[in-house]
């Protein structure tokens, strides 16, 4: 993204392009859509387009760095990274519900997304962090909890992925205490 402004037109402007893009990706793929497209869907012209962003990939990448940040957000807010806790669970499916549409953008690919490759590293990062002195976790080798993480989190994704897919078909509730229990078992 170009310069950061503080000026609120340019920032009400920027929100109008992204939001614009989103609007696009639910119908179009990103490398499908033309800035004059945006401009049009966005009611911005060109030049406007060009003072804020460098490309459409830009204000894509401004979209889920956004994002991304605001869920790392959340997980630090959380003293001890604890992804059997139903409350830490139900938060972050909460908040991907509320972020619905650009959520379901940022996850156009499935579990090979950029935007969930990004979270994977982060959550990974954290979870290195916080298990390295956990008492209850040090019976296993370093290796073999790794390969359980890994599953964990992919599994737990995956379910999260479908749930987005088919419209938030179930409450947050129901689909944390699914993750709860199947990933409890795993840890046991």
């Amino acid at each position: 993204m170009k310069k950061e402004s503080k000026d609120i037109r340019s920032i009400i402007t920027k929100k109008m392009i992204e939001d614009a893009l989103v609007n696009l990706l639910k119908t179009n793929n990103l490398d499908e859509i033309t800035v004059k497209e945006l401009c049009f869907e966005a009611k911005v012209n060109r030049s406007t387009f060009y003072n804020n962003f460098y490309d459409i990939y830009d204000v894509y990448d401004t979209i889920s760095e956004e994002i991304s940040n605001q869920i790392e957000n959340e997980l630090n807010k959380i003293q001890i990274f604890n992804y059997l806790d139903i409350d830490f669970i139900k938060n972050l499916i909460d908040y991907v519900k509320k972020m619905g549409d650009i959520i379901k953008v940022l996850l156009k690919d499935g579990i090979n997304s950029p935007f969930l490759q990004k979270l994977i590293k982060y959550a990974q990062d954290v979870y290195t962090k916080t298990t390295i002195n956990n008492k209850y976790l040090k019976k296993y080798d370093h290796k073999y909890l790794n390969d359980l993480f890994t599953f964990s989190i992919y599994g737990s994704l995956s379910l999260l992925v479908n749930w987005i897919y088919n419209d938030f078909d179930e409450s947050s509730k129901s689909l944390a205490n699914k993750i709860q229990k199947i990933n409890y078992n795993l840890f046991k």
